[in-house]
């Protein structure tokens, strides 16, 4: 695709909220296919995998924090916790703060277990991020985190699911 192609492409999609809303779901549903074939390639689920490195990339949360991080509800995080303990990705320790508080940590293998899994995207990323200037990027960035910020508000604009 040529840059004129690119640009006009882009206008398109920037004309139209429907445009938009499409690549957004384009890029979630390819975002899902991602973390469901690295998480094969080192056996454990997509979604654990994607909590997990979000976990590594944090290096502590509560189990409140890993909910409210991955979207999840308060159990099913629980339930989560225990298969990657169980697995020997994160461990659980007491707060020196607080002893009430549980703290969740990547061990050694999940940190290595995310770092093998996402090693072909990461490889993608840093070349997409090379072909830009510090510009570009920002301007990309904050683009992407206005989306974030709206997906997060309509979503709150919704009841939750019983």
């Amino acid at each position: 695709m040529s840059d004129d192609d690119a640009q006009r492409s882009a206008n398109h999609v920037a004309a139209s909220a429907e445009g938009l809303r499409q690549l957004i779901d384009d890029v979630a549903r390819a975002n899902h296919g991602v973390w469901t074939v690295a998480g094969a390639t080192v056996h454990i689920g997509g979604s654990d995998l994607s909590v997990l490195s979000r976990l590594v990339g944090a290096q502590c949360m509560t189990r409140a924090e890993l909910a409210g991080a991955s979207g999840l509800a308060s159990s099913s995080a629980t339930e989560l916790a225990d298969r990657l303990e169980a697995a020997g990705l994160l461990k659980r320790s007491r707060s020196t703060q607080d002893r009430r508080v549980v703290l969740l940590t990547p061990t050694a293998k999940g940190r290595k277990t995310v770092a093998r899994a996402v090693a072909p995207l990461d490889a993608k990323l840093a070349n997409l991020t090379s072909a830009r200037n510090a510009k570009q990027l920002e301007q990309s960035v904050k683009f992407l985190l206005d989306v974030n910020d709206a997906l997060l508000a309509t979503k709150r604009r919704f009841p939750a699911r019983s």
